[in-house]
């Protein structure tokens, strides 16, 4: 009896191996299929991203399908199988961009919330949004950023201290405070950032302190400003 037992135990084996092998392939296409609408999610989410919370859900599903990719190596397809026209060119932004945005089209990016950016956590945010400059393309027109990067401009590379003709109307009174309209280039841009017109002492030691701006030439040289305004310029020369 036991050895006419063993045939009809090895055939168990051999069954019970192939619905194994059967569930696993089930399971694993499952799986894919769940990574790919993943996927389709992250690219409507990246269109629609504007606001820190809706930026969370992209990351989640994006560490999701990261996490599946480790559990299920046969995932891995998903990310190998798709191509670009890009593969060969080597421009990136990673020291500007948080991870899952890095390969995104800066006319896409341009759109999002601030916080796209490295560097700006919770309470820049919230500092920036306080200051009406929620998103990266709000940034990049920001009045404030333009009129100081003007000034070190001027004070850097154009004014010589102590030559204005006796009969010039040069002045940008409509961008300073009164006390600071008289002052040449030079000490405009070491002087508060409150110096210009429309920022109040309150906000300057409040919310643009936060953004780790004391004077205007702190402004003008603020990296944050400084991606934004290059993505929304780079993105107008993107092919597509």
């Amino acid at each position: 009896n036991h050895q006419e037992a063993t045939p009809l135990r090895t055939l168990l084996i051999a069954e019970s191996s192939r619905e194994v092998k059967s569930i696993s392939s089930k399971f694993n296409k499952s799986m894919l299929s769940l990574v790919r609408s993943c996927q389709a999610l992250q690219r409507t989410v990246a269109v629609v991203a504007t606001k820190p919370a809706v930026r969370s859900i992209r990351h989640v599903v994006v560490t999701s399908h990261h996490s599946y990719s480790t559990t299920f190596p046969c995932l891995e397809e998903t990310e190998s199988s798709t191509t670009t026209a890009y593969e060969n060119y080597q421009l990136n932004c990673s020291k500007a961009l948080m991870k899952a945005d890095e390969g995104r089209l800066f006319s896409d990016i341009q759109n999002d919330s601030v916080s796209t950016l490295e560097g700006i956590g919770p309470e820049k945010t919230n500092a920036l949004e306080q200051l009406n400059l929620a998103t990266i393309d709000k940034m990049a027109a920001s009045k404030f950023y333009h009129i100081a990067k003007a000034i070190q401009v001027m004070a850097t590379t154009a004014e010589i201290q102590g030559d204005r003709p006796s009969a010039s109307v040069m002045n940008i009174d409509q961008a300073l405070d009164k006390e600071y309209e008289t002052q040449p280039f030079q000490v405009v841009l070491e002087a508060p950032v409150s110096a210009l017109q429309g920022i109040t002492d309150e906000k300057a030691e409040t919310l643009w302190k936060t953004m780790g701006v004391h004077t205007v030439k702190d402004l003008a040289n603020l990296k944050y400003f400084q991606w934004a305004e290059s993505i929304v310029t780079l993105g107008k020369y993107e092919g597509k």
